[in-house]
């Protein structure tokens, strides 16, 4: 054995030379990384508590306002002060930079408000309190701003830190591969000059060239393998004289085998046939060498002769081939027939045999005849039947069996006047294990579903026996359950005396298939959709069954999968619907079916429509205005997804470019489906769009989700990034419903938030979800960056919202997308329309204010 020691330490001493520095870097990234999300975490808390303070405070501070009409202070401008000054103990304890002198003297001097209201929120007392209520709200400002100002400042520094790390990270990388390339030349320069040396060695001693013994003394690792190969030397050279010794006796022996080749060379040429003749009068018999193997006997063991022969066709399973041979003797004749044989040795053999008889001199003079063995033509046969009606993963019945199979199970019970289900099966969520873990184990995966599913169905449950006799016996003893192909089985239910029955074995394959299986170390669990097809109810051929059946397995997925559904004619009008669609909506674009609506935004401030959403709506001409969640998921799975995107785009635009020259200001944003992003010439598209409308900078925006980003971050921020710079917003669409983190949102290329309307929803009842909103708000704030609202339906959301400091609106509470028609009417009535919106948001119109 070559021992390997200096190698193996120099390599070892070489990588943890290479991987020491890349660790103790790496982990002091990560310690510095914890600490800076760590300060940054503890500032945006500590601000969020200042804006509650602020707010609140200065809530009470308008219900002090207000108390010049009312003669008093209200409970809830009260309760504001009182939330106001236990969030400012709140700050200050987790703030110790702001506990000062000052500090504390502000917080008794609000306690001290606090008690003395109390007492008596009368106007006389308030105005006593003018004063202190004035110096404690400047307090609340400064503070406000103070700790804003250190935010934006550990956000910055975050920023610088998190680039000075970029540096480190690549001068690292310098390093090591410096390293790693030093690393490989010693190791070539180690290796290439003793090996060169060994491999000359070896190639002479391969070409029997002399070597001298002095080159097999080297030192290291190579000299163990040189010792090795001069041990090998030197026992080539005894087997070398060795061999020349029995060469002699070697050729003698190839002399003979010449001979026996020759005669295995004619033996061949009977394509192992094995022949034979019998003199009945004297009963002589010769058998050629073939017939031996045939028989399975030895040759020579057993001299032939036709008892002999007869006994082995007995005992070897073909008795009626030893009469019929027998038979020969007596009268001229000939039969041909195929057989099974079970040779002595125990071997089965399909042998095709050929005799005949003949006669002279008043009776049988000579019977002879051959045997032929066709076992290998008859396996080639079924292997050719299988692969034509098996599938050859599972061996389950293919799509052509089973239809066959179908057929013939209609003929019978349309002759016996009974009832035959077609179970369409198909599994749920196998292609993403498919994609995920490989074929192989997709593969194994299918294979024992197959077995699982024939586990379901036993006779006793499905078939009547009893009923179908012998009028219908499925080949090779039932082929019931069957495999059409990828994911999908079907299985014929016959003798059925309601469709319930057919409902029991579905509901035994659902509990069945649900257990999880074991493949490859993997635990799987995979559910399947079942639709069920009775004839004569629901078609009379297997084509219909077979369609209708695979209709209701589709209404069973639709419905959440993992549940099964008995064929209804209406599920036929859905497909048809869903097909027309199809073909109509290939055709809505170049047919200018398509239109869009608009979703006016509204200034919380002003009241004024400060921008719209576009929103793609199908005009058909036969059907009508058709919603978009209707039709773009089709258009999805048609692949028309980029095209109604492009399309929406272009009409976005233009629309856009002539609101610009009528002397209206109003945004308009779209959403683009993340399809769209991988079109490679996207960027260049909307640079001719706003060249061909002259729109101006940050007029066009795009929306786009989470899951885009998250997804494809590099890709989609690279293009996001490209957008921008050409002037177009970038609005982050349901923002707060996926990772939405900190250090994730900075890298984005983005200007908007888009507050999701879930949460928007319950804001008013769930303190959750308003402190969701509230810190939203806040965040988007802190980086500078637009938030919007979306799903206002109430006016209570839009006045919360409005307190929160959400500066844009939108929901149905305002407007529902409306044709274009009315969008222009709303922008047309300018002041109107905003004091409207301005007088139900604060109780006042715009004019008010202006005043």
């Amino acid at each position: 054995m070559i021992k390997v020691h200096s190698l193996k330490r120099t390599i070892i001493i070489q990588f943890v030379v290479i991987l020491l520095p890349i660790a103790a870097v790496l982990s002091y990234l990560m310690v510095a990384e914890s600490q800076r999300t760590a300060r940054v975490d503890r500032l945006m808390r500590q601000h969020s508590l200042a804006l509650v303070v602020r707010d609140r405070y200065f809530e009470f501070a308008n219900g002090a306002v207000d108390a010049v009409d009312t003669g008093a202070l209200s409970k809830r401008a009260l309760l504001a002060l009182q939330e106001s000054r236990r969030v400012f103990v709140e700050l200050v304890r987790e703030t110790p930079s702001l506990n000062t002198p000052d500090t504390q003297a502000i917080l008794r001097e609000a306690e001290q408000l606090e008690h003395v209201l109390q007492a008596d929120a009368s106007l006389g007392k308030l105005r006593v309190a003018a004063p202190r209520i004035a110096r404690i709200k400047v307090r609340v400002a400064e503070m406000r701003q103070l700790l804003e100002s250190r935010l934006d400042q550990a956000i910055r520094e975050s920023i610088d830190e998190s680039r000075h790390e970029t540096r480190i990270i690549l001068l690292v990388v310098a390093v090591v591969g410096l390293l790693t390339v030093l690393f490989i030349v010693r190791m070539i320069r180690y290796l290439t000059r003793p090996l060169s040396t060994a491999v000359s060695i070896a190639n002479r001693i391969a070409q029997n060239m002399p070597v001298d013994d002095a080159e097999f003394h080297r030192h290291g690792d190579i000299g163990d393998l040189l010792k090795s190969l001069w041990h090998m030397f030197q026992s080539l050279q005894r087997y070398k004289s060795e061999a020349d010794l029995h060469q002699r006796g070697l050729q003698e022996k190839l002399d003979a085998l010449a001979h026996s080749e020759a005669s295995l060379a004619e033996a061949q040429n009977l394509a192992h046939v094995g022949n034979w003749h019998w003199n009945p009068a004297t009963g002589d018999m010769h058998w050629s060498e073939e017939m031996y193997r045939l028989l399975g006997l030895a040759p020579g063991k057993q001299a032939p002769g036709m008892a002999g022969f007869l006994a082995c066709l007995s005992q070897g399973g073909a008795p009626e081939l030893a009469e019929r041979i027998q038979a020969l003797a007596h009268a001229s004749d000939t039969i041909s027939l195929e057989y099974t044989l079970k040779d002595a040795t125990g071997v089965e053999r399909t042998l095709f045999c050929h005799c005949s008889s003949e006669s002279g001199g008043g009776g049988v003079i000579r019977v002879c005849g051959t045997l032929q063995d066709v076992t290998q033509r008859k396996r080639a046969e079924e292997e050719i039947r299988r692969l034509a009606l098996y599938d050859s993963l599972t061996g389950l019945p293919n799509r052509r069996f089973f239809h066959d199979q179908l057929e013939r199970g209609i003929a019978w019970a349309k002759r016996s006047n009974g009832r035959l289900a077609t179970v369409f099966v198909d599994l749920d969520r196998f292609k993403r294990i498919n994609d995920t873990l490989g074929h192989a184990v997709g593969d194994e995966l299918l294979k024992e579903v197959s077995r699982r599913l024939q586990t379901c169905v036993r006779g006793t449950d499905y078939v009547s026996r009893e009923a179908l006799g012998e009028r219908m016996r499925l080949e090779s003893g039932g082929a019931e359950v069957a495999r059409l192909g990828g994911d999908e089985f079907t299985v014929t239910l016959a003798g059925l005396d309601t469709p319930e029955s057919a409902a029991k074995v579905a509901r035994r394959m659902l509990s069945e298939l649900a257990k999880p299986v074991i493949v490859d170390r993997h635990e799987l669990t995979v559910t399947c959709s079942i639709g069920i097809a009775v004839y004569p109810d629901d078609g009379e051929d297997a084509a219909t069954l077979l369609k209708n059946a695979d209709a209701a397995m589709y209404q069973a997925k639709n419905l959440g999968k993992n549940t099964y559904q008995f064929f209804r004619k209406e599920l036929n009008a859905q497909a048809c619907r869903k097909l027309s669609m199809e073909g109509e909506l290939r055709h809505a674009i170049e047919r200018d079916q398509l239109l869009l609506y608009y979703q006016p935004k509204i200034d919380s401030v002003s009241g004024a429509i400060s921008g719209a959403e576009g929103l793609v709506r199908w005009q058909h001409p036969q059907w009508g205005l058709i919603p978009p969640a209707q039709f773009i998921p089709l258009a999805e799975e048609m692949g028309l997804i980029v095209d109604i995107g492009d399309w929406v785009m272009k009409e976005a635009a233009q629309q856009l470019g002539r609101w610009h020259l009528a002397g209206f200001n109003a945004g308009l944003a779209i959403n683009l489906a993340a399809p769209s992003f991988h079109q490679t010439d996207l960027v260049a598209n909307v640079s001719k769009l706003l060249e061909a409308h002259q729109l101006q900078k940050g007029a066009f925006t795009i929306e786009v989700t989470e899951s885009l980003l998250i997804k494809d971050s590099d890709s989609a921020i690279s293009t996001l990034a490209q957008l921008r710079e050409l002037g177009v917003r970038i609005s982050m669409d349901d923002f707060g419903t996926g990772y939405s983190s900190l250090s994730y949102l900075r890298r984005l290329p983005i200007d908007q938030l888009k507050i999701d309307r879930s949460f928007i929803m319950e804001i008013t009842e769930s303190p959750d979800d308003a402190a969701i909103v509230a810190a939203i708000i806040a965040l988007a704030h802190s980086l500078r960056l637009e938030v919007v609202a979306e799903g206002v339906e109430t006016l209570p959301q839009a006045h919360m919202l409005r307190a929160q400091g959400c500066p844009t609106l939108q929901g149905y509470y305002f407007s529902r997308p409306v044709p274009i028609m009315e969008f222009e009417a709303m922008l047309m009535r300018g002041n109107e329309y905003a004091d409207k919106n301005l007088q139900v948001l604060c109780g006042y119109p715009r004019a008010a204010i202006a005043a």
